[in-house]
């Protein structure tokens, strides 16, 4: 997809993450196309007023003249405005008004000549059916009483006699016009959303990393589909995406072997045992990506552990495809419990080792305060040779930054265009905590138009189980 830097100094414009956010607030703006429709109905509906229409023909013949057909005819064409004239007369309409009870005369009148006869046809207009048949019939009975000096020797003859109207001339139809305004709306909430979308400082491309965030790129992540199979994308069943899978794709699972070989060179840099993963809010993919480092850490020989530290809401089990085995809880250790006895379990089809929950523990903080989970972690890298840390996010809930002090290093998890700079750069901030302690960031779930100069660093998948922290 096409992509520019902005004469702003914002970065750069990906349009696919624009077309994205569109096609996310599709149900808002489907709902607010409706709701645009709906409302012209109702005004439509409510500055609609019928107007009935009753009509009769007149046969015009110039007295001592009726079998001249060219002086009928130009008789017609000329007495056709005079008519007209007649009809809108003070005088006359004043006498239908009496006639039919009325304070004025209401609706209109007007007179017309059909092209080559001798025929007019006159028509009178009122807001209602009976309103207009009688002022017709008045205007009949009453137009020779005031039409001497203005129809002169002309007289008309009633071919055709008034009717009640059955129906509005008028007929009301609004489609044209509720699609009208519902396209309306459609084109304009799309440009909004289009528009607030380009106007976001977020992080679209690996050049965005370089241009806003202080610190470096570890890898940048492509997309990589929840679904597997097509009857899991008709099901619409999640799976996991773990490179010791053998249906996730090669270029995930070399980027992911990249990324792992990468933070183990600056682990070791640092002589750093303990690395925490987190992101700045949900949904960034970091679960998955702290399961996959910990997997690629420990197919490089050595020996992991990675611990589900997210105690508001532990998703690392699931993530790990572990929910029908038996573990111990880490919140229950903490809290006194349970024993540590079978606290260690090894990952089905790996030689990683995982302390992992299953309950979440509101009140995760008071945990903190104990120091057991400090004691646990230093316990930890006495047996290992790393230990993966995955934490809560950081806007939501002060676990990370907690568990940050705790650790030697850490790596932040960036889904692409989905949280502010400034955000991400404060959260790097507290990571850094003055010593430097953040190896970089993991840029997730990149869709082909965020790669940039860094691509060979692969690709990525964001993954979350929805729900919210703190709760």
């Amino acid at each position: 997809m096409e992509e520019k830097t902005t004469a702003s100094g914002r970065g750069t414009v990906n349009y696919y993450s624009i077309l994205m956010d569109i096609l996310r607030e599709w149900l808002p703006i489907l709902l607010l196309v409706v709701s645009v429709g709906m409302v012209t109905q109702v005004f439509l509906t409510w500055r609609y007023k019928p107007v009935y229409a009753t009509r009769t023909t007149l046969v015009v013949t110039r007295a001592g003249s009726s079998t001249n057909v060219y002086q009928n005819l130009y008789s017609a064409s000329d007495s056709a405005s005079r008519f007209t004239e007649l009809l809108n007369s003070s005088i006359l309409q004043k006498m239908v008004a009496e006639e039919s009870g009325l304070d004025y005369f209401h609706g209109s009148a007007k007179a017309e000549n059909l092209p080559q006869t001798n025929l007019l046809v006159v028509t009178v207009r009122a807001e209602t059916p009976s309103l207009s048949f009688r002022e017709m019939k008045s205007i009949l009975q009453n137009y020779r009483l005031v039409s001497k000096d203005l129809m002169g020797d002309i007289n008309l003859t009633i071919l055709e006699p008034p009717q009640v109207p059955t129906g509005p001339e008028n007929v009301l139809s609004t489609r044209k016009r509720v699609v009208q305004a519902m396209a309306a709306a459609a084109v304009l909430l799309i440009l909004l959303v289009g528009f607030f979308s380009a106007m976001r400082d977020t992080i679209r491309s690996n050049k965005d990393v370089e241009l806003k965030l202080d610190t470096r790129l570890l890898a940048s992540v492509a997309h990589e589909s929840k679904y597997h199979t097509l009857r899991q994308r008709l099901k619409k069943t999640k799976k996991s995406i773990l490179i010791s899978d053998p249906v996730t794709s090669f270029r995930y699972v070399e980027t992911i072997r990249k990324l792992a070989s990468r933070v183990i060179n600056l682990m070791n840099e640092k002589n750093a045992r303990t690395v925490l993963v987190t992101s700045v809010m949900e949904n960034e993919g970091k679960s998955t990506i702290a399961a996959n480092l910990a997997i690629a850490m420990a197919q490089e020989g050595r020996k992991v552990l990675l611990i589900d530290a997210d105690f508001r809401k532990p998703s690392m089990f699931r993530v790990l495809n572990m929910q029908d085995v038996e573990f111990v809880n880490l919140s229950d250790v903490l809290d006194g419990k349970a024993e540590t006895k079978d606290l260690i379990r090894k990952v089905p089809g790996t030689s990683l080792l995982a302390i992992l929950n299953k309950t979440a523990a509101p009140q995760s903080l008071e945990m903190f305060s104990t120091g057991r989970i400090r004691n646990l972690i230093n316990s930890c890298r006495q047996v290992v040779d790393y230990v993966v840390v995955d934490t809560p996010p950081m806007q939501l809930v002060a676990d990370a930054e907690e568990l940050a002090a705790m650790v030697d290093c850490s790596v932040l998890t960036v889904r692409q265009h989905m949280v502010e700079a400034g955000d991400i750069n404060d959260a790097i901030d507290v990571l850094n905590g003055g010593n430097e302690k953040l190896l970089g960031v993991v840029f997730n779930n990149v869709t082909a138009a965020g790669v940039g100069s860094i691509s060979s660093y692969g690709y990525s998948y964001g993954y979350g189980y929805g729900g919210q922290y703190g709760r």
